[in-house]
């Protein structure tokens, strides 16, 4: 079985034919429906990526190598202007802070404490109308703190995920791997979260804050665990 760096270049390789080839794909007439649905199939593997990088934590010392090499790769394609062709190095740049911050506090009761704290963080800044959501339309053209998700066959873009969401999922799947709760499963409520977050934020026709929907998708799948993470400090 392929472990390690190379399991994460094969992941990243296969999702990255995916951001390349959008012009190929079938025409979706509805405008709406086909920026979800690209929007959709574009975000599960951005999250799948990202869980990718967190396999990293169990080795962490070759985590700064890959932040590296995808930094320069993503830099060097929004410098030439390829638009959602970059989005898939820039996803394994930022998994790659949210892996190494999670294995420098790799605290126990952060495991709750961070989703708790930054989907309040989102919440508050909805009700003071200063949203950082999903930033969706026809945008041309790329951002190296946004990720172009590409509409299917028309060379727009259906919607776009800020960095926060790649740098926390890379963070909540570190710490499912580290600390015993449900890596897989957290990695597919991860996925589902964040597209049904995404999802609504093109049907509402406004950017709902993504982080929140995020979070319940890495805690839901774990809430049985969540107890025992604490635990070992009250015994102590």
């Amino acid at each position: 079985m392929v472990r390690g760096p190379a399991a994460v270049l094969i992941v990243a390789a296969v999702a990255w034919i995916y951001f390349l080839i959008p012009s190929l794909l079938p025409s979706i007439h509805d405008d709406e429906t086909s920026r979800t649905v690209a929007g959709v199939v574009a975000t599960i593997l951005i999250v799948v990526v990202a869980a990718g990088v967190a396999t990293l934590a169990d080795a962490p010392v070759v985590i700064p190598l890959i932040l590296l090499g995808a930094a320069l790769i993503a830099g060097a394609l929004n410098a030439a202007g390829v638009g959602s062709a970059a989005t898939v190095p820039e996803t394994v740049t930022y998994a790659c802070i949210g892996v190494l911050f999670a294995v420098w506090l790799e605290a126990p009761a952060l495991a709750l404490a961070i989703p708790l704290f930054v989907a309040g963080v989102e919440v508050i800044s909805v009700l003071g109308a200063s949203s950082h959501g999903v930033s969706h339309g026809p945008v041309h053209g790329g951002h190296p703190f946004s990720l172009d998700l590409p509409d299917w066959h028309n060379g727009m873009t259906a919607a776009q995920l800020g960095l926060a969401d790649v740098v926390f999922t890379g963070v909540y799947a570190a710490y499912a791997r580290r600390l015993g709760l449900r890596f897989a499963a957290s990695a597919i409520g991860m996925a589902v979260g964040l597209a049904v977050g995404l999802g609504l934020s093109i049907s509402f026709g406004s950017a709902l804050p993504e982080l929140p929907f995020l979070g319940a998708g890495f805690l839901l799948p774990n809430v049985d665990r969540l107890p025992g993470l604490f635990r070992p400090a009250a015994q102590g």
